[in-house]
């Protein structure tokens, strides 16, 4: 499993607004990732199910296209973690319930991620199914 940020390293809500308008304009699909993460229920997602909601062919390009993002997000927060896995977790925390394959394994948004992107009002939640 990958190391994330401890919990008196995650940015505020306030930080993720700032840096999520710093990083305009965006690149790729990255935004377009934002919002399918966003809409997911409860803002969980696989990297397979991102890479198909996108329109790439495998979890790796969703992977390298979400983990580009996270850097980002990491220079405009000062945030220097070393591996790709850890620089994703300032998206992101993982669950848990046991180690899965990375393609499968349950990307949870940050709750400073959702509050940030709820204020900004870029993407609408979807309504639960019923």
């Amino acid at each position: 499993m990958s190391e994330e940020l401890a919990d008196s390293e995650v940015p505020s809500p306030t930080e993720y607004k700032r840096a999520f308008l710093e990083l305009r304009p965006y690149h790729d699909n990255h935004l377009e990732m934002l919002r399918v993460h966003f809409q997911s229920p409860e803002h969980t997602i696989t990297m397979s199910e991102l890479a198909a909601a996108v329109g790439y062919q495998n979890h790796n390009a969703a992977n390298l296209q979400y983990g580009t993002l996270a850097d980002r997000l990491c220079n405009l927060l000062n945030k220097n973690a070393g591996h790709p896995t850890s620089r994703i977790s300032v998206l992101v925390t993982f669950p848990k319930d046991g180690a899965q394959r990375e393609e499968h394994m349950k990307l949870m948004m940050r709750p400073e991620v959702v509050h940030a992107l709820t204020d900004l009002g870029w993407f609408a939640r979807k309504p639960p199914r019923t």
